[in-house]
């Protein structure tokens, strides 16, 4: 419908095609951005593998304590804990070959004890302790030969008096220097700079767009890159395998013919790229759920699969989420269970890892119906940035790591609008409102509270089915324009029955009434004005800082209106009073906030809507500059919210309900941000909540942990080969 829809610059459209024409990416500032940030990271790795120091008795550091270990104390010292006779300590990442252990302990006994230290079963110390309770630094140097050698302290027992236990040694510190780790950290990040820039230097001689390569792989390499430097065993283990792959995609697709920018492209290049997405999502996974809510909607799933009941399969216990999101997940569920079943890994580990999955596919997509919606309204090159500012500026890759409901829901919701909208303009079809009502019936089944989304969105299509081509009323003189109405919207509740029908017999059957959803001992008790504030301003749930770009959506949405276009006003309006109902909804309601989680979990399916006003700020100047600006910021907010686990901190902290006072300071104090805490986690170099369990530790032989990000890397490279391949340069 808009008449001019946006164009970006002639100069970055022309496809480069010598050696020479490739100065424009040296030229471009967002090169050299990509240069300092691979450069950053392979430093940081370095620095993060080849010393670690591990503080004893720190909630905020437990990796590597084993077993062996008493509870935190604290002495003149500081803290420390006791161990018992054997105390085992991991060292994660810090072999293969050379370490220097410095363990600092002080032994209270009334003499001296035996000491004995082995690494991964090889003797390294054998002496005394040092009694009187005064701590000493014992250097050990030793040789591991595994990639997280096994420190094992052996102390003679001894009984403290009036105490029942029977303890070793106390430790106080543990630092490891590692040169020979730092080495292969530095060459494994370069590996993986190596292999973006190989890419982005030949999607830019493929087809020009240097811009978009070089986002993309900031993107790549900031994220897979970030997690790659606290040691992660998947992209450790696959990162030469990568490089290759990288090189033989590259030579690929600079050798692939060029597209006529005058043909239409192939239908399937955004279902390859959307692939390629998902794959790299998938080499992101984080193979666990962190909170309650996830756990009950697997057992849920498993209850339905393994006990034929839609129950939580471990107590048959009733859940009080929608069924939406656990029928979703049986499919993953499935193939966990036949994985275990054919490898004999752990059955609930690998299948708790498959339905982990699911957002890893529901963002992609998400994603690709909002960039084949602003193609149709703005055109290929703000599509691609639109869809890029939803996946890189907002909590989009963190929820994709986190097994809530919300990332289903905004697609389910996105996708009937953008339907909706995209036939608008040419007279809304009464066989397309079924689609869009059985899109949002599912919406509702997922979540009940997206019921919220029905009535404006079937006052619309009223609307839009009296309106002729033109936008012009209908002839309802004739009774065309009413009969159209009527069969529409009747077709849209034909469409919302099964969704709507299926979440009723559910909650009949868990609480003997279907108009009972489970969620009447909560309700909306929470001031208006806190709510508003805390979901727009605060800084620890505020979507300003979650989505930054978000604050240019008035403006888009002023210049959409001055348009005098019916279609594209009625659009204004739906999302300004869509905006309304779901900001007041969940600011009055009890648990506003939504945590456990990251930002503004309530807000996420409305994200793609706040974006959608901003393809019509591309041609002002201003709002472009903004527009880039705001993305980056809120690429800086998503970088520690999905490499960092969100529940790690709300551990640390004990908050696990709401209500709370250290939740209200997380919630209200800018130094207790989510955003800053995440942020001093990585940069101060705690791992716990980066690093995630490997297949090995889920009963799977170790070599799963090499062919699995192997695997997905290969179709990640391929899905963007095959993309490229029918892709056209854009206007």
């Amino acid at each position: 419908p808009l008449s001019n829809p946006p164009r970006v610059a002639q100069e970055e459209r022309t496809p480069l095609l010598g050696a020479t024409s490739l100065l424009p990416l040296l030229h471009h500032p967002l090169f050299w951005a990509l240069i300092a940030v691979g450069v950053g990271l392979s430093l940081a790795a370095g620095a993060l593998a080849g010393h670690q120091q591990f503080a004893v008795g720190n909630r905020a550091e437990r990796l590597y304590l084993r077993d062996g270990f008493e509870n935190a104390e604290r002495g003149s010292a500081g803290p420390f804990m006791w161990t018992h006779p054997v105390a085992r300590i991991a060292l994660p990442g810090m072999g293969p070959g050379a370490v220097t252990i410095y363990l600092t302990m002080f032994d209270a006994a009334p003499a001296p004890r035996e000491l004995r230290i082995t690494l991964d079963s090889q003797a390294v110390y054998s002496g005394t302790t040092r009694v009187g309770g005064i701590p000493w630094v014992l250097p050990v140097l030793a040789s591991a030969g595994s990639d997280s050698p096994i420190l094992t302290l052996n102390t003679a027992p001894w009984n403290p008096p009036h105490d029942s236990r029977t303890l070793g040694v106390a430790l106080t510190d543990v630092q490891v220097d590692a040169p020979d780790a730092a080495s292969r950290a530095q060459l494994e990040e370069l590996a993986l700079l190596a292999s973006v820039l190989i890419l982005v230097v030949a999607v830019v001689h493929r087809n020009g767009q240097v811009r978009e390569a070089l986002v993309a792989g900031i993107g790549v390499l900031a994220f897979l890159g970030g997690l790659l430097a606290y040691g992660d065993t998947w992209l450790r283990n696959a990162a030469p395998a990568i490089l290759l792959l990288s090189i033989l995609s590259a030579g690929v697709i600079t050798t692939l013919p060029q597209h006529n920018r005058h043909k239409a492209p192939t239908r399937c290049a955004p279902i390859w790229g959307t692939l390629a997405l998902t794959s790299l999502l998938l080499l992101f996974t984080l193979p666990r759920f962190n909170t309650a809510d996830a756990e009950a909607m697997y057992q849920v799933t498993a209850g339905m699969l393994r006990d034929g009941g839609p129950w939580q399969h471990d107590s048959r216990q009733w859940a009080h989420f929608g069924l939406g999101q656990s029928l979703v997940n049986i499919p993953l569920y499935l193939l966990g269970l036949d994985w275990a079943g054919i490898t004999g890994a752990d059955v609930d580990q690998l299948t708790r890892l498959c339905v982990a999955l699911s957002n890893q596919v529901v963002v992609p997509v998400t994603t690709l119906v909002l960039f084949l919606g602003a193609r149709g309204r703005y055109g290929a090159r703000v599509a691609l940035l639109l869809a890029g500012t939803f996946l890189l500026a907002t909590p989009a890759i963190p929820y994709a790591r986190l097994a809530f409901a919300e990332p289903l829901s905004g697609l389910l919701i996105l996708g009937a609008l953008m339907l909706l909208w995209q036939s608008a303009s040419a007279r809304t079809s009464g066989s397309l409102t079924l689609w869009v009502g059985l899109l949002l019936g599912a919406a509702v089944l997922v979540k009940p509270a997206n019921g919220i989304y029905l009535p404006l969105t079937m006052l619309y299509t009223a609307w839009a089915l009296t309106r002729g081509d033109n936008g012009h009323p209908g002839d309802w003189r004739s009774g065309a324009a009413a009969r159209r109405v009527a069969t529409g919207l009747g077709l849209m509740v034909l469409g919302l029955l099964p969704g709507l029908l299926l979440a009723g017999a559910f909650d009949a059957l868990r609480y003997g009434n279907p108009m009972v959803t489970g969620y009447e001992n909560e309700g909306f008790t929470t001031p208006l004005f806190v709510g508003l504030y805390g979901l727009l301003f605060s800084p620890g749930k505020g979507i300003i800082f979650f989505a930054p770009p978000v604050l240019l959506a008035p403006v888009g949405l002023a210049l959409l209106w001055r348009n005098h276009n019916p279609f594209l006003r009625a659009e204004v309006l739906w999302i300004a009073g869509q905006a309304a109902l779901v900001l007041a909804l969940h600011a009055l309601w009890s648990s506003w906030e939504g945590n456990i989680a990251w930002g503004p979990r309530f807000l996420l399916p409305f994200i793609p809507f706040l974006l959608w006003p901003l393809g019509a700020l591309a041609q002002v100047v201003w709002a472009r500059r903004a527009w880039w600006a705001l993305g980056i910021a809120g690429f800086l907010v998503a970088i520690p919210g999905a490499l960092v686990d969100q529940f790690y901190y709300f551990d640390i902290n004990g908050v696990y309900r709401g209500g709370t006072e250290t939740e209200a300071r997380m919630l209200f104090s800018p130094e207790w941000s989510q955003i800053v805490a995440h942020w001093h986690f990585l940069l101060t170099g705690v791992r716990e909540p980066v690093l995630r369990p490997t297949l090995a530790q889920m009963g799977l032989p170790a070599w799963w942990d090499t062919a699995v990000p192997v695997a997905l890397a290969a179709l990640a490279l391929l899905a963007l080969v095959l993309a490229l391949r029918g892709a056209r340069i854009p206007r």
